[in-house]
Parts: structure tokens; sequence; C-alpha cells
């Protein structure tokens, strides 16, 4: 837990899952995705959740995890376009009536991936720079 008045942060680390491609490794194992990190970032009573993870069983783990942790989350942040960085935002979003952020640079990087699968943009709302920042310098306080 973080002291008053200063940030902390725990990271979440989710385990690998199988890619859907036929080919073994050449060490003969099966191909699976980087496991990825979520990363909650808090203060006293606040926090962020940074990267939000892949599937939906992922989210509703890392859901669990930051519930578990007693803190009030106010904004998924999407640190860059990839889908295993914000595809499952809009989940933990409503779980915890929380706002989804990322810059315009990084909102742009999403699109083509975004147009080409399943998932809405709209599950995303975007900020400039600016504006996070300046929520986040306000969260610390």
């Amino acid at each position: 837990m973080a002291p008053n008045g200063t940030l902390g942060y725990d990271v979440f680390i989710s385990e690998p899952i199988p890619l859907a491609v036929d080919a073994p490794l050449p060490n003969g194992e099966r191909r699976m995705f980087s496991p990825l990190s979520t990363t909650l970032i808090y203060g006293t009573n606040d926090a962020v959740v940074v990267d939000p993870p892949l599937t939906t069983d992922q989210a509703a783990a890392v859901g669990d995890w930051i519930k578990a942790s007693g803190k009030n989350v106010t904004h998924i942040v999407a640190t860059h376009g990839h889908g295993d960085h914000w595809f499952t935002a809009g989940v933990l979003a409503d779980r915890f009536d929380a706002r989804v952020v990322a810059s315009r640079s990084k909102r742009a990087m999403a699109s083509p991936s975004c147009r080409s699968s399943l998932l809405s943009m709209s599950c995303l709302t975007v900020f400039t720079a600016s504006f996070l920042v300046s929520n986040f310098l306000s969260f610390a306080r």
C-alpha cells in the first residue's frame, strides 16, 4: 500500500495463452502468446489500471485482483494500439465504472486493428495526452 500522499503500484501477469498456429516451435512446444502485464497505479483510495489484458478470462482474473486491492478504479489506460493492451478495457471499465483513456496517437494506432476485429473502438473514450497527464497530476494530490 502507498503511504499517505504517495503513489504505489502492483503488477499482475496474465499467463500466456495458446496461439492459433499449428506449427510448433523448433523445440516442439506449442506456440504461445507472450505473458501480459497489467499495472495498478494507486494512491490512498483511487487507482488507474494500465494496459488491460487480451481475453475476457484474463480480464476477469485482473478484475478480481483489482477488487481485492480495495482501490477505487477511476481510469483504464491503453498505452498503445495493439489489441493486447486494450481489447478488454471496456470489460474492466464496466466492472469498475471507470473511464478508458488513450492519447490521439494511440487511438490512431488502434484504428486499423480495431476495424479488422470483432471489437469496436466505441469502448475506447479518447482524450488528449495533456488531459491524461493533468488527470494523473490531480490524482496524485
